[in-house]
């Protein structure tokens, strides 16, 4: 039934708990491994895993390594610093063998992306889809397997089984290296999207002014109007102080995903996510404006939209303690982590999460201590 697949690149660290909290749910583990020397093809070896070898396996090479040697109906990718909790697991495995799923040949699910002192950035991730020859990933850094399904007629759903995402907790130089690769890679490349997510490089290692002028071309460049660029500058304009002009970029922005979701676009669900984000920039931008009433208004907005996302209840709570302690409760239900000291640790390396944080600017909390 289902084809759990990584790419790995020296993770021997992380190897063994990732695997673990794996084996009890994959009909099959297939990793490509990136060319690793401190032993983790051996670790992955004696867990039974099927590893293929190729050392030049960065990004869509490797990605689509291993879904051409995936042979279960389903394919889901994770990484080696990240996890699904054994509960959400057996509940994803009940849902493929489900009428629901009969129609749809992927999932969107939320990423836990988290950067430290608690907090966390949320994706709609498209990781879970069906195992056919015409599913490949796309030739980008960020690429994703959701062209190539919408292109064969196939239709993408939304399952609410959070992933959990450590890397930025682990290593400073780490986050340092991948800003830097990121960086090459990507500024090369004159296209919308790549240009919207150079910018989250820059504003990662606090050349805002650059991010600002990127996102500006951005928007020059993106004639499908298909790029995150309005809510990214909606989120460096929160950074920077600024914010009406906040206001203004993330309302652009929502206008524009409405308009796609109008006209039937099938990546909806992605629009809907982007919706998500640029409500918690406004909601940003009136709470640092004093205007605390009308962020829980956008928030409980959004809750209506989509009740099982745990930043909205957290926001809730952290604007009002008092009267909004039930929201807590709530968004512990949805994100058990919330009382796990590894999400506290304390992050100061550049990373892409900060800018993009699902938590209300200026609000600090630990729940581990609870």
């Amino acid at each position: 039934m289902l084809s759990v697949c990584t790419i790995i690149k020296n993770e021997s660290e992380r190897l063994p708990t990732y695997l673990n909290s794996i084996a009890n749910y994959a009909d099959e583990i297939i990793l490509v491994d990136n060319g690793s020397t401190d032993g983790s093809v051996e670790i992955a070896e004696a867990f039974g895993c099927n590893v293929i070898h190729n050392s030049d396996s960065q990004f869509d090479l490797g990605r689509n390594l291993y879904i051409e040697s995936a042979t279960e109906e389903w394919v889901l990718t994770l990484d080696a610093d990240e996890m699904i909790l054994g509960e959400d697991f057996a509940k994803l495995k009940l849902l493929l063998m489900s009428s629901e799923q009969q129609n749809k040949s992927g999932y969107f699910m939320p990423g836990y992306q988290y950067f430290g002192s608690g907090k966390w950035a949320t994706f709609y991730l498209l990781r879970l889809f069906r195992n056919k020859k015409n599913h490949k990933y796309g030739k980008d850094i960020h690429g994703s397997v959701g062209s190539s399904i919408v292109s064969a007629g196939g239709v993408l759903g939304f399952m609410s089984i959070p992933m959990h995402h450590f890397d930025a907790l682990y290593s400073d130089e780490r986050n340092f290296s991948k800003r830097e690769r990121n960086v090459h890679l990507l500024a090369g490349k004159m296209d919308a999207n790549s240009q919207s997510f150079l910018s989250l490089e820059y504003t990662a290692i606090n050349e805002v002014d650059k991010a600002i002028r990127t996102l500006e071309n951005a928007i020059k460049l993106d004639q499908k109007k298909s790029s995150p660029a309005f809510l990214f500058l909606a989120q460096v304009m929160n950074i920077c102080g600024r914010y009406d002009e906040a206001l203004g970029y993330a309302k652009k922005q929502i206008d524009i995903c409405n308009e796609k979701i109008t006209e039937g676009d099938a990546k909806s669900t992605m629009y809907q996510c982007m919706i998500d984000s640029c409500n918690i920039a406004i909601a940003d931008a009136y709470h640092m404006m004093g205007m605390d009433e009308q962020a829980c208004r956008v928030i409980l907005g959004q809750i209506e939209t989509n009740p099982q996302l745990a930043h909205n209840y957290i926001n809730l709570y952290l604007l009002s303690p008092e009267t909004n302690f039930v929201y807590l409760d709530k968004a512990m239900q949805i994100n058990r982590l919330l009382t796990d000291p590894r999400i506290y640790k304390k992050v100061t390396g550049p990373n892409i999460y900060r800018q993009q944080s699902s938590i209300i600017m200026g609000k600090e909390f630990d729940f581990s201590k609870a």
